[in-house]
């Protein structure tokens, strides 16, 4: 375990540097370019990375809402309303 308190790296965020070590976490924003660089070659890193997607779909998140669609037809007194140009 003492290896991992010396574990040091850093990641790109869309051209921006973010230095990690070993314990820390990152939220990186949609459509992002994220490399992540280990900075001590002699030891191996792992990284644990949670897609959005996915963990939608596992928990069966895609529809936090009822969604109305609009109305086919003009509510009354409306019929002949036209927004203006």
């Amino acid at each position: 375990m003492e290896l991992l308190n010396y574990l040091k790296g850093y990641d790109i965020h869309d051209r921006v540097r973010h230095d990690w070590e070993a314990g820390d976490s990152a939220i990186v924003e949609n459509a992002c370019v994220h490399p992540q660089f280990n900075a001590q070659k002699d030891k191996p890193a792992c990284y644990v990375i949670f897609k959005a997607k996915p963990l939608y779909l596992f928990f069966n998140l895609l529809f936090q809402k009822n969604v109305t669609f609009p109305p086919t037809e003009a509510q009354p007194g409306w019929e002949d309303y036209w927004p203006e140009d």
